[in-house]
């Protein structure tokens, strides 16, 4: 089973709890991890890890094929009925008022359905 990682959980990961200097053994796991098909991620991430100015902007864009082009998943007519079902608990979950159009998050719970991964929702409905 695969597991989709979010922007966040890369981002948090590197502003508090595992600072790249500090402890470059998760930066190693997330690689690892990603060679045994455990974690990837969908490009929308990919593409807001790039746009930053960081240590993190810059491994982002070394890490070949962690961040692969899934998003097709998120608008592929088969799953828009999944990704609706995600909005909508997701908005119950406590994000009323986010454009989830524009949200790279949306297009986690059809992209794990169209590519068998998995995707925990912050709001703790699991995808």
């Amino acid at each position: 089973m695969t597991y989709l990682l979010d922007a966040n959980t890369l981002i948090e990961a590197k502003n508090r709890y595992y600072r790249m200097t500090v402890c470059p053994a998760y930066w190693s796991w997330v690689q690892r991890s990603h060679g045994a098909g455990l974690v990837s991620s969908i490009e929308p991430v990919g593409a807001e890890l790039r746009r930053g100015n960081d240590e993190l902007a810059e491994w982002a864009k070394n890490q070949a094929g962690l961040v692969t082009d899934r998003r097709n998943g998120a608008t592929d007519v088969r799953h828009i009925g999944a990704r609706n079902r995600w909005v909508e608990r997701a908005s119950r979950g406590g994000y009323a008022g986010v454009d989830f159009e524009g949200f790279c998050d949306a297009g986690f719970a059809p992209a794990a359905i169209c590519f068998g991964a998995r995707y925990d929702c912050p709001s703790s409905t699991r995808q």
